[in-house]
């Protein structure tokens, strides 16, 4: 037996790769050439030479391209009219030819030559796929011998082209057909390998195995019909016969070069190789010489493809032209399935290799740019678009979802630098896996925001807490009611010293004192909780509250040691004076002034005591003025813009 590198050796250092070879051992393959021929088969024909004369006799006419109607129609002598040669290959010769009989044209094989390889791979080409009825493959009509005892092999006629003419020409008339109008051309390639696999799937379950998939041996018809021919070198799977080295070097499965067992997977592999040159353009071997071509088939090493090559189908080829078996998809029909369902995702691929050019940009962008720019922001809602899109067609687009994860990346880091965490956090629950460095960040940005949030509600409070316009209206009339209330009360006392010539006596005094306190009481009970709403005031109240009671223990001090009712007013207007003075430093100027009104009344008593009562019921009618009269004022000390106008109340 010859080793593999001899029948290398043996065909030829300027074979083209994609010209199949037929070598078989116990052959000579010296004086073959095999840029011709194919030699030998791997059938038992050296032991068991075909008997073609037990085939049934075809009579073939080479004079006349149509048949004989001289006679009313009548058959003529030939049963088939030969009328040109449709195509040659290493092996045979295919004629279109006339069957007389039922007036239609055929497509008519014969070989090149009537030795035993010819003829055996002739005999196993018609029984394979003879056995085989698939509407991808086509029909055998008959088989039998001429006069010569050559067989002839009668199949259907197949108008159209190779798939390698639709391949290597884009503008080829069969892309005008109402099957492929309109179509991009990789959808048109990858249904119609869709199809050859769907053949070989078929042929698998008959326990036949194709091993010559290629280009060149799948014809598209008139109307776009798809046809798996050539199965010269198809074999029963479960044969123990020595394959010999068969096949397209260009195409070629490892186990095929070692003349290993071949199965269904061997036939993958070829689809594989056909994928990749329909790809790429070229042999998945490709190689200058048929040596070269099988040292690399041998290998099958892995292919790096190009950007422009989608990457599910530069997986799927590097898949199926894996170099063991068991890494390739296991069936035909399982490579017709990825196939299907990358012409379902396309649509997602190309979103997302469109949003991924915009991801490019987007890249350019922020060297030159900020992230917190408009046009990063535009082209960033544009990339996120794009990728969700894809991703929204078919959600296991891994490319989207990466693109996806990077722009949210980007997202996440222009919303930290603007401080936006709800946004970023948002951003965040859409990644597959967001790095920990951004969780760290927001994390802290969050804290940071937090600690600024605490510290100003701390001043927001303190700023209410001081802010003189809360309750400023309710608390205007209050206090007016009881300062007017308390005039009212020395009023009458006035004029009925007046009226007597005699000092006010100093129940009068306690009377007006209860008088002052007792409203004091009922408002602060009814308004307690608008009155009261902050520091501010409860200091004012406080300080009111200090001017009553101080003022009524004095005149209480004053009636029981029997001291006159000015001399009461006196110490009144001291100690009204040095508490609207602190009134004036702690809450507001106004107070001031009611502390110099009440200073000039402790002058007037102290020079014209007569006049003490009578500067002090001046005091209270002019402070109450003044203090109403300042309500209305929306620039009282601790105003904050838009925050609590005159007359509206707020409760902290």
């Amino acid at each position: 037996m010859l080793s593999t590198q001899e029948l290398a050796d043996s065909i030829g250092l300027q074979h083209d790769p994609r010209e199949t070879i037929r070598v078989q051992t116990g052959i000579d393959v010296a004086s073959a050439d095999p840029n011709v021929f194919t030699i030998g088969e791997d059938l038992q024909v050296a032991q068991q030479p075909a008997n073609v004369n037990c085939l049934p006799s075809i009579s073939v006419s080479f004079s006349d391209g149509s048949p004989d109607e001289s006679s009313g129609g009548s058959r003529s002598l030939a049963d088939f009219s030969i009328i040109r040669i449709l195509g040659e290959g290493g092996m045979a010769v295919v004629y279109l030819a006339n069957q007389n009989a039922l007036r239609r044209e055929v497509a008519v094989k014969v070989p090149r030559d009537l030795g035993p390889a010819a003829v055996a791979g002739m005999l196993n080409e018609a029984r394979c796929a003879g056995s085989l009825e698939h509407p991808n493959i086509v029909p055998v009509h008959a088989l039998g011998s001429d006069s010569r005892g050559s067989p002839i092999l009668v199949m259907k006629r197949i108008e159209g082209a190779p798939w390698r003419d639709l391949v290597n020409d884009p503008k080829h008339h069969a892309w005008s057909c109402g099957e492929f109008a309109g179509e991009e051309p990789l959808t048109v390639h990858l249904r119609i390998l869709m199809q050859v696999a769907t053949a070989l799937h078929f042929a698998h379950s008959k326990g036949i195995a194709h091993r010559d998939v290629k280009l060149d041996n799948v014809m598209i018809g008139l109307f776009g019909e798809v046809y798996l021919t050539d199965w010269g070198l198809a074999r029963r799977m479960a044969s123990t016969v020595d394959p010999g080295l068969v096949g397209t070097p260009g195409y070629m499965a490892p186990e095929m070069v070692s003349r290993s067992s071949v199965d269904a997977r061997t036939d993958v592999y070829l689809l594989g190789s056909t994928l990749h040159e329909v790809l790429t353009g070229q042999l998945r071997h490709h190689a200058p010489t048929t040596r070269a071509a099988l040292a690399a088939a041998s290998l099958s090493e892995p292919f790096q493809y190009p950007p422009s090559v989608p990457a599910e189908l530069a997986n799927l080829c590097n898949a199926a032209t894996s170099r063991e078996k068991a890494n390739r998809p296991p069936t035909a029909v399982a490579f017709r399935q990825a196939l299907a369902a990358f012409l379902q995702h396309r649509g997602s691929i190309a979103l997302a290799a469109s949003a991924e050019r915009s991801l490019a940009d987007l890249k350019e962008i922020l060297q030159r740019e900020t992230a917190t720019s408009s046009v990063a922001a535009a082209r960033m809602a544009e990339c996120r678009f794009g990728f969700l899109e894809a991703l929204r067609e078919w959600e296991g687009n891994e490319r989207a979802r990466h693109g996806l994860d990077v722009t949210l990346a980007y997202m996440v880091e222009r919303e930290l630098s603007q401080r936006n965490p709800s946004s970023a956090r948002a951003l965040l629950a859409e990644m597959r896996s967001p790095s920990s460095e951004l969780l760290e960040r927001l994390r802290q940005l969050e804290a940071d925001i937090a600690a600024q949030r605490e510290s100003q509600n701390r001043l927001a409070h303190l700023l209410h807490d001081r802010d003189a316009n809360v309750a400023v209206l309710p608390r205007a009339i209050a206090v007016g009611v009881i300062l007017l209330l308390g005039v009212a009360s020395v009023l009458s006392s006035l004029v009925r010293e007046l009226n007597t010539n005699t000092p006010m006596p100093m129940t009068d005094m306690l009377t007006c004192d209860f008088v002052i306190c007792v409203a004091m009481t009922l408002i602060l009970s009814v308004w307690r909780r608008v009155l009261l709403a902050n520091v501010y005031n409860r200091q004012v109240w406080l300080m009111f509250f200090c001017l009553a009671v101080g003022g009524t223990a004095i005149d209480s001090v004053s009636w029981l040691r029997g001291f006159p009712s000015s001399t009461s007013s006196l110490y009144n207007a001291i100690l009204f004076a040095q508490i609207f003075m602190m009134g004036g430093v702690m809450l507001h100027r106004v107070f001031l002034w009611m502390a110099l009104m009440c200073g000039v009344t402790v002058v007037i008593a102290l020079v014209f005591p007569l006049l003490a009562n009578a500067s002090v019921a001046i005091d209270m009618i002019l402070a109450a003025c003044l203090y109403v009269g300042i309500a209305g004022s929306p620039n009282l000390p601790g105003a904050k813009d838009g925050q609590d106008k005159p007359g509206r109340t707020s409760a902290h």
